[in-house]
């Protein structure tokens, strides 16, 4: 009976869940995120109008139209944005197992595991509440990353596009991706090496340079972006110590799994946490760097889901463990937007 149940029981939780969580994070406050009057701003304007508005990316805009078209209010446009923000990782995770030897009950706890981490992780929660454009290009870069890993190049094409089309960063994350053709431990190394660059001032210097030589405007706005707020900018070590920690915790971590192809799926998992830091090693001097490191630590809840996942102790128990541990994880997640 209760294999009968679990396929119904779960997703039926899981719903529950994201929408009780949109529905909260809609409900929320103006003041709660530094950018959440600026998006409802921009909701009524594009509303009133039912046109673009500059200031804005195309991709995010033309979300922004579409909810607009229903003639609701903001707390459904930020309720909307986080349920397809939702839509977007599910459909990742489904990409992500495709081609699998797991079974489908495999598959449906590995989904359940990842949602779990990912209610856990304050930086998944900002993407609900302040980096929601970000946010949104996030999940698209990593399905981009899926693409190139399986050589599927207009999946890859398309999902860089759109990641562009919602944040205009995500460019910076495109061309780094074919450093996904190096082996683990030659990627390792190169990141290792431009992060030791990053911290001696020389990336910097380089970047200067070729701004100033080749006038590229594009360089010339990164640089002096946030220069007149109050972000601490520079060489920020903390951000970059944090970010090696995790990678070497999730690498720890990932010698444990005893089953071979799990372990090579969670270290090509983390090639793709390594490439994701490449944008920081280049540009983390400049004003709020955090939000280059964003997606890398937003993807640190997949990584730790499919570790969680490889347990073999947690599958067999997960019919127990897992309806507990959404629910915990979704206290942890609403919790903050509620104070």
């Amino acid at each position: 009976m209760r294999s009968i149940l679990w396929p119904i029981r779960m997703p039926l939780l899981l719903l529950s869940i994201l929408v009780l969580a949109a529905k909260i994070i809609g409900a929320r406050s103006l003041d709660v995120g530094t950018d959440t009057e600026n998006y409802a701003e921009l909701y009524r304007v594009i509303g009133g109008c039912m046109c673009l508005h500059e200031g804005f990316e195309p991709g995010f805009q033309y979300l922004t139209l579409m909810i607009a078209g229903l003639g609701f209010g903001t707390e459904f446009y930020f309720s909307a944005i986080s349920l397809t923000l939702w839509a977007l990782y599910m459909a990742y995770v489904t990409q992500l197992t495709q081609g699998s030897t797991l079974s489908k009950q495999d598959r449906s706890v590995l989904f359940y595991s990842i949602a779990s981490a990912l209610l856990c992780s304050p930086f998944f929660l900002s993407s609900h509440i302040n980096i929601l454009r970000q946010g949104i290009a996030s999940v698209l870069l990593y399905m981009a990353t899926l693409g190139f890993l399986r050589k599927q190049w207009t999946w890859f094409a398309i999902s860089s596009a759109l990641a562009c089309a919602f944040h205009f960063s995500s460019g910076l994350y495109v061309l780094p991706c074919f450093l996904l053709a190096l082996s683990f431990r030659r990627l390792v190394i190169f990141v290792f090496a431009g992060s030791v660059l990053y911290i001696s001032g020389v990336t910097q210097i380089i970047v200067v340079f070729l701004a100033e030589q080749l006038g590229l405007s594009f360089l010339n706005a990164m640089l002096t972006y946030g220069a007149e707020s109050e972000y601490q900018g520079g060489i920020r070590l903390d951000f970059l110590l944090f970010t090696w920690c995790a990678f070497g915790v999730m690498y720890a971590l990932s010698r444990l799994v005893s089953e071979s192809n799990l372990r090579i799926f969670i270290r090509e998992n983390l090639k793709v946490y390594l490439v994701l830091m490449v944008p920081f090693v280049a540009f983390g001097y400049v004003g709020y760097s955090d939000r280059y490191l964003y997606p890398a630590w937003i993807f640190m809840s997949v990584i730790l889901g499919l570790i969680l996942f490889s347990s073999g102790r947690f599958r067999r128990f997960s019919k127990v463990i897992l309806p507990i541990f959404l629910t915990l994880a979704m206290g942890s997640f609403l919790l903050p937007a509620i104070a």
